[in-house]
C-alpha cells in the first residue's frame, strides 16, 4: 500500500463541526466515517472508501454529462498502443461510487511525461446539479505546501533566503525562544512550531469560521514556547508553512499569491490555479466540498481559510498536471530548485527523515516515490510522483470522508503497471501484546471539585470554565459549549472533545494543584493558570 503522510484535519474535521452545520442538505443513507490514524503519522491506506447513496435523483441531463466527463474524457494514448477499453473499464470501477447524487473527484494520470487519462466522477454542486470535470478546480488543501516549498527553493537558489539563517532576522515579530529557529526547520516540520488547527480550536474556533493568514500569524507572534528543541522531533507544522509565506512575502515585496502566479502558475500555463488570500473570491469552476450530515443528509462544508503557504491553492487536475510534469522537465525553477526540493530533513540526532519540501519520500513497486495528501472543509486530495518513470496521480475530491490514496495506487497499477517493479510487499506482522494500562482513577465529586475554577490562557486569549456537574468534572466555553473531561491518570483528563485532549494538571512542591495544560502531539501543553 501507499503510505502517505496524513493531512491536518482529515481526523478531526467532521467531528469539530457535527454542531455547526449549513442548512441546506441532500439526503444519503448512513454511514459510519472510517477511523483515522493520528494526523503527523504515514498510514496504511484502506479500502477505497464507499460514498453514500443520495436519495434524490438529479436531472436527466445532469445525469448523461456525468456519464460523459466520467467515461469520455481521455486524451493522449498509453505507450505502446492505444488505450484499452480495459483499462478505461477499470479506472471508471475505481471511482464507481460516485455518480449523479454524490460529491465526487477528478483524476488525471501522466505516463512518461504525457496525460493518458483524465476524467471526472460525481457532482461539484448538488443544488445546481454541476457535474465534476477535469477543469474543476478544487481547495487542494495540503498538497499547497509543495509550491510553498518551491517559492523557496527558488529564493535560495537566488540568494534572497538563507536556510540556515534565524526565522526572526526575516520575522523580527517571532519570540525568541531561546533556541536556534532556522528557515530550514520550518521547511521540514522540525521547527517546534505549534499547529494552527488544534492551537485556534483550543483557543475556541471552529473550523468553519473565516481564519486568514493574519491571523494565523498574530496567533503565532504570541506562541509562548515550543513543543520541543528545533530540529528535535518530526512534527507537521501547517504554521511553519504559513511562516514561510510570510518570508517570501517580506523577502521579495510581492503579494505571496502574486508571486507564486508569476513565477509558477503563470509560466506553467496553469491558468485555473491561484492562492485565495480572500476568502470571499468568486472562483470559476470551483467545486463545493461536503461532509455527512445529521440524519443520512450531506452537508455543505463552509471554507473561510487563507492560509497561505500551507493550504489554501485552489487548482484543477489538468493544472496539476502541468506541475507534475515539470518535477521531470524543470522547465520552472531549473534542476537545482527541484533537486532541492527532494532534500529530506536531518534531526540533531542524525536521523534523516522522510519529509523534504512539501513532498514525502518512499519506495513503491520498487520505485522512487513522492506524495502529498490534503484534507480541508470537504476536499481530499493526493498528488503522486514516480521520477524514475517520468510518471504521477493527482485526485483531487470533494467528499469528506474520502480516502484518495487507495484510488491514487489503483491508477497507477492501472496505467503504469509495466513501468513499475515487482510487488513485493511483505505480510505484515502482528504486533507483540502490549501491557494493558492501568486503570483510570475513578474520583468522587469532592476530589474533582479540586480542579474547578476558571482557568485562563494569556496565550491564547480564552477561558474554561471547571465545574463538577452530576457527579461528572466538566469545561465550559462560552464558543464550543461543553466538554465532558474523563480522567486517564492522576491529574490527567480526556476531553469527549478533540482539542481537549489531553488536559493535564501540575502541582506545585506542596502538593497543591498549580496549573493546568492542554494538548499534546502538534499543539503540546498550552499553559491555564486559575483566576478564581
Amino acid at each position: 500500500m501507499i503510505n502517505l503522510p496524513l493531512d491536518e484535519t482529515m481526523k478531526h474535521e467532521g467531528e469539530h463541526r457535527v454542531k455547526h452545520r449549513a442548512k441546506h442538505r441532500v439526503k444519503h443513507q448512513p454511514q459510519a466515517q472510517p477511523q483515522r490514524q493520528p494526523q503527523d503519522q504515514p498510514q496504511d491506506q484502506p479500502q477505497l472508501q464507499r460514498q453514500p447513496q443520495l436519495q434524490r435523483q438529479l436531472p436527466s441531463r445532469a445525469r448523461c454529462l456525468v456519464g460523459v466527463f466520467a467515461t469520455l474524457i481521455m486524451i493522449a494514448p498509453a505507450a505502446g498502443g492505444a488505450q484499452t477499453q480495459s483499462q478505461r473499464a477499470r479506472a471508471d470501477s475505481v471511482f464507481a461510487d460516485f455518480n449523479v447524487t454524490t460529491p465526487g473527484a477528478s483524476v488525471v494520470v501522466v505516463r512518461q511525461g504525457e496525460v493518458v487519462f483524465r476524467a471526472g466522477y460525481g457532482m461539484a454542486n448538488l443544488d445546481h446539479g454541476l457535474p465534476i470535470t477535469p477543469e474543476t478546480v478544487f481547495d487542494v488543501a495540503s498538497v499547497s505546501k509543495q509550491f510553498g516549498a518551491f517559492a523557496i527553493s527558488a529564493l535560495v537558489e537566488s540568494g534572497t533566503i538563507d536556510l540556515d539563517a534565524p526565522v526572526s532576522q526575516y520575522l523580527p515579530e517571532l519570540p525568541d525562544f531561546g533556541a536556534p529557529l532556522t528557515v530550514q526547520h520550518l521547511v521540514h516540520h522540525i521547527s517546534g512550531i505549534r499547529d494552527w488547527p488544534i492551537t485556534l480550536a483550543i483557543a475556541g474556533w471552529r473550523y468553519d469560521d473565516v481564519i486568514s493568514f493574519d491571523q494565523i500569524l498574530r496567533m503565532t507572534w504570541n506562541q509562548k514556547e515550543l513543543n520541543f528543541p528545533p530540529g528535535n522531533e518530526y512534527s507537521y507544522s501547517n504554521t511553519g508553512y504559513n511562516l514561510l509565506a510570510e518570508i517570501v512575502q517580506r523577502v521579495t515585496g510581492a503579494s505571496f499569491a502574486s508571486w507564486t502566479h508569476d513565477n509558477i502558475f503563470g509560466p506553467l500555463g496553469m491558468a485555473n490555479t491561484h492562492f485565495q488570500d480572500d476568502h470571499t473570491m468568486v472562483v470559476p469552476l470551483r467545486a463545493q466540498g461536503y461532509i455527512p450530515g445529521a440524519d443520512g443528509t450531506w452537508a455543505v462544508s463552509p471554507n473561510g481559510l487563507t492560509a497561505l503557504g500551507s493550504s489554501s491553492l485552489h487548482s484543477s487536475v489538468d493544472d496539476m498536471a502541468r506541475w507534475l510534469i515539470n518535477f521531470d522537465t524543470r522547465t520552472v525553477g531549473g534542476p537545482s530548485v527541484i533537486d532541492r526540493m527532494h532534500t529530506r530533513g536531518v534531526l540533531n540526532s542524525g536521523d534523516t527523515i522522510a519529509y523534504a519540501y512539501g513532498l514525502s519520500g518512499s519506495t513503491w513497486r520498487d520505485r522512487q516515490m513522492w506524495t502529498h495528501s490534503g484534507s480541508w472543509a470537504g476536499n481530499r486530495t493526493v498528488i503522486t510522483h514516480f521520477p524514475e518513470i517520468r510518471s504521477g496521480v493527482v485526485i483531487l475530491a470533494n467528499s469528506g470522508i474520502y480516502n484518495p490514496a487507495p484510488a491514487s495506487q489503483e491508477m497507477a497499477e492501472i496505467f503504469l503497471a509495466d513501468l513499475l517493479g515487482p510487488d513485493t510487499q511483505s505480510t505484515a506482522q502482528s504486533p507483540s501484546p502490549q501491557p494493558s494500562p492501568d486503570p483510570p482513577p475513578v474520583l468522587s465529586s469532592l476530589e474533582l471539585e479540586e480542579y474547578e475554577g476558571d482557568w485562563v490562557s494569556e496565550e491564547l486569549d480564552t477561558r474554561y470554565v471547571l465545574s463538577v456537574v452530576g457527579g461528572v468534572l466538566v469545561a465550559d466555553h462560552y464558543r464550543h459549549g461543553r466538554t465532558v473531561l474523563t480522567p486517564r491518570a492522576p491529574d490527567e483528563f480526556m476531553g469527549d472533545q478533540f482539542f481537549l485532549r489531553p488536559v493535564r494538571f501540575s502541582r506545585d512542591a506542596d502538593g497543591r494543584l498549580a496549573d493546568m495544560f492542554v494538548g499534546e502531539g502538534r499543539a503540546r501543553n498550552l499553559r491555564f493558570v486559575r483566576s478564581r
